[in-house]
């Protein structure tokens, strides 16, 4: 395993294992999902973010807000903040990985 691989392995189990509150259980509903698996995770507030990149500063990505109003409900934001999804994680995550992998199509 190079470096990167290193580093990507090593941040999904700090956030998976420390992480707060909402945000490990994203990551470990995140983690299931390959395209997110593949990225570099990182927690900024009450949500889970993800970069191409491994070293400051990151990547601006679509990214997962752990902040529903109800304590259930999840969000899918855009790299500009605009939601594109709102519900459970079965909904969420997916529609950030879809998102991801435009953007990066599109680059």
């Amino acid at each position: 395993m190079d470096d990167r691989g290193a580093a990507i392995v090593n941040a999904w189990e700090f956030i998976r294992t420390r992480a707060h509150g909402r945000v490990r259980i994203v990551a470990d509903y995140a983690f299931s999902n390959e395209i997110l698996r593949a990225l570099y995770p990182f927690q900024s507030m009450n949500h889970l973010r993800f970069s191409t990149t491994c070293d400051y500063p990151y990547d601006s990505l679509p990214y997962i807000s752990a902040e529903g109003p109800d304590g259930r409900d999840y969000e899918a934001r855009d790299e500009l903040n605009n939601a594109i999804a709102k519900g459970p994680l079965e909904v969420v995550v997916p529609a950030v990985a879809d998102a991801i992998r435009s953007k990066l199509k599109s680059e």
